[in-house]
């Protein structure tokens, strides 16, 4: 947790390689019945991961969608 403050995290593995996957851009929303809000976004590190997808954005319980752009 970043700050101390929970947050929405990934790790993004490459099974075919069996290696983390670096380099992946992935966005966050938070969903509110039909509209969605953007959270944040990011691009996996080196580990294939990336720690805070909520940006200056505070988690609150709900329902949100991760988006992995893989090519």
């Amino acid at each position: 947790m970043p700050n101390g403050r929970p947050t929405i995290s990934t790790h993004v593995l490459d099974t075919a390689g069996g290696r983390p996957a670096a380099g992946i851009h992935v966005r966050c929303w938070r969903l509110e019945g039909d509209a969605q809000q953007t959270m944040g976004a990011g691009v996996t590190n080196d580990d294939g991961r990336i720690r805070d997808l909520l940006g200056d954005h505070e988690l609150v319980a709900g329902r949100y969608r991760l988006a992995f752009e893989l090519g």
